[in-house]
């Protein structure tokens, strides 16, 4: 996996809007659940993880888009829409992973939700229990 997040220092502006914002969401934004089973495993659905973080966001005037570009880049905006102020972070997903039971197409759905899962977690600062 590459990551490419710019640091406060790299950002173009300061940014304090956005990062106020975001330390205050942080603070309001509870753990997420890992309700759901894997094999072996529990973790946060996306779709739950959306649901529980969306009046956060909300209260604190943000926002967040996750674009898929070309076939394995995935870009997540986090904005605070009173500053126009955003955050990006853009992932390469690894290609051609086969997991059991699954084709080609439901293992790229697969990728793609683990990946927008763990992105948004990550750019947000949201934790998941242990």
């Amino acid at each position: 996996m590459k990551t490419e997040n710019q640091t406060p220092e790299q950002q173009p502006e300061n940014h304090a809007g956005i990062y106020q914002a975001l330390a205050n969401f942080q603070y309001d934004c509870p753990t997420i659940p890992k309700m759901k089973k894997g094999y072996g495993y529990n973790y946060a659905e996306l779709s739950k993880t959306v649901e529980l973080i969306k009046p956060h966001l909300k209260k604190h005037q943000l926002g967040y888009t996750q674009l898929l570009e070309g076939e394995n880049e995935l870009t997540t905006v986090v904005f605070h829409y009173p500053t126009k102020e955003e955050i990006t972070s853009k992932v390469t997903m690894p290609k051609g992973l086969i997991l059991k039971g699954m084709n080609e197409y439901q293992t790229d759905g697969a990728r793609n939700t683990y990946y927008k899962r763990y992105v948004l977690l990550g750019i947000l600062g949201v934790m998941t229990e242990d």
